[in-house]
């Protein structure tokens, strides 16, 4: 609850998620192939749902899969904020 003095302003926190390197492989090898990871990045911020960058499938082992992502996240703010804690974080696609 704010006071009516404080006006409120709405902002943006813009991320920009461009690589990830050296992930863990996360989906089993088929006879004779490598594993590889569908791998996609989220932000979390003040309680909103997680915003989320599109899946990059990468296959092959461990030291290739690097997937590149170069997405922008724009997750709304509502200035002044009570929250002070964003959380990054790099997942595995899996139906």
């Amino acid at each position: 609850m704010m006071p009516p003095s404080v006006k409120k302003k709405t902002a943006y926190l813009v991320t920009t998620f461009h690589r990830a390197e050296y992930l863990p492989i996360m989906d089993s090898a088929k006879l004779g192939s490598s594993g590889g990871i569908d791998a996609f990045g989220q932000v979390e911020y003040g309680g909103i749902k997680p915003l989320r960058t599109k899946v990059r499938t990468v296959k092959g082992d461990r030291a290739k899969l690097n997937p590149t992502f170069n997405d922008e996240l724009w997750v709304p703010l509502s200035l002044p904020t009570m929250s002070s804690k964003v959380k990054y974080s790099i997942w595995d696609y899996d139906r």
